[in-house]
């Protein structure tokens, strides 16, 4: 936001004696009008269409953001359906057999136990 950066005179205003407006109202009075556009009116007809067009691509962009929101939630919905759930998971971890596997790393990434549970690695 611009600031106005000259203060109110303190000054009379008019000059009684010839009529005129003192210098330093007159330089403030200038930097109002300029400050606050000049002369000419602005028609707010512009502004209004701006606003109008601005609202309209707005909200086009929240219904478009809203259906590719429900998109990704209905396919992240499907693809966790494909999931075994964690409940599952455990229940198979406990019934298989780890026998076969090396206590020892047997290097080139491969799994191995180590105690009690499962490592890739040192």
């Amino acid at each position: 936001m611009a600031i106005l950066d000259i203060a109110v005179p303190t000054s009379r205003l008019v000059n009684p004696e010839t009529g005129e407006i003192e210098a330093p109202w007159r330089q403030f009075l200038i930097a109002l009008w300029a400050r606050t556009g000049g002369g000419p009116g602005h028609s707010s007809a512009g502004i209004v269409d701006s606003l109008a067009s601005e609202t309209t691509a707005r909200e086009n962009a929240d219904n478009t953001l809203t259906t590719n929101l429900s998109n990704e939630t209905a396919a992240r919905q499907a693809a966790d359906a494909g999931l075994v759930q964690v409940s599952q998971l455990a229940v198979q971890w406990s019934i298989l057999n780890l026998g076969f596997m090396r206590t020892t790393d047997p290097g080139g990434g491969r799994p191995w136990l180590k105690a009690g549970g499962l490592h890739v690695g040192p």
